[in-house]
């Protein structure tokens, strides 16, 4: 059975007995029906893991005694992936997919043929961030993703200034991402998505002046909503991580 997982402040995990309450003792109670005695996993966000054994349960919260604590560091290397933002609830299954994957950060952008910036209010990134959340607790995450407000072009480009490896999916072909990606050993990647459509000339060239390189997903055009998970799953494999 998989042990439930739960994620509080580091302030509150490092106390010896934990309490959950709110939104995490719903989970616990009523959606997971866990039970007195029962084993747990509480964590951070930030690498810290403490396990330990249901204690006490009432309406409002339950109690935890934690037995053991542990560090797990971040893998490596961070992928951040730059999406283009998709129609509709598109995003939401980009977050979900790729959180699972182990995503580092995800950083929608705009550009000529993705939704503009507009679209994206606060309560939209706000969703966004819970579900992230929540696809974290399912996969496991020592390590909560960044999800990143939608920025528009030029600043996304800067962006990728701060990565050690750029490689952006071309449905008009490129290498494969193996090929793309041996020899390198970088501590952050940038996995580029663009929009349904696919980008411009213009763009095209930004991003080759930026010093992205192109990769090709296969002969079958992928939807701009599954074909992020596609390129995480492909750089994980070819650096040993699946």
């Amino acid at each position: 059975m998989t042990v439930p997982k739960f994620y509080i402040s580091s302030q509150q995990l490092y106390k010896g007995r934990l309490v959950l309450e709110g939104e995490n003792h719903h989970h616990l109670s009523r959606v997971l029906r866990v039970q007195k005695e029962d084993e747990v996993e509480i964590l951070d966000g930030k690498g810290l893991v403490a396990r330990g054994r249901v204690y006490e349960i009432t309406s409002s919260r339950a109690v935890i005694d934690v037995s053991t604590y542990d560090h797990l560091e971040e893998e490596k290397p961070r992928m951040h992936l730059y999406q283009a933002l998709p129609k509709g609830k598109k995003m939401d299954k980009v977050i979900q997919r790729c959180v699972e994957l182990g995503i580092h950060a995800i950083h929608p952008f705009t550009c000529t043929r993705s939704r503009p910036l507009g679209v994206v209010d606060k309560n939209k990134l706000r969703r966004w961030k819970k579900i992230a959340v929540e696809s974290s607790r399912i996969a496991g995450r020592a390590h909560l993703p960044r999800i990143d407000e939608a920025v528009g072009w030029a600043e996304m480009i800067e962006g990728l200034a701060r990565m050690d490896l750029v490689i952006m999916a071309d449905e008009e072909g490129g290498d494969k991402p193996s090929k793309a990606l041996q020899g390198a050993h970088p501590d952050d990647l940038g996995l580029i998505i663009g929009p349904e459509g696919g980008f411009t000339g213009r763009e095209r060239e930004d991003l080759a002046g930026a010093g992205a390189k192109i990769v090709t997903l296969g002969v079958l055009i992928l939807r701009t909503e599954a074909a992020g998970s596609v390129l995480v799953a492909a750089a994980r494999c070819h650096l040993g991580l699946l």
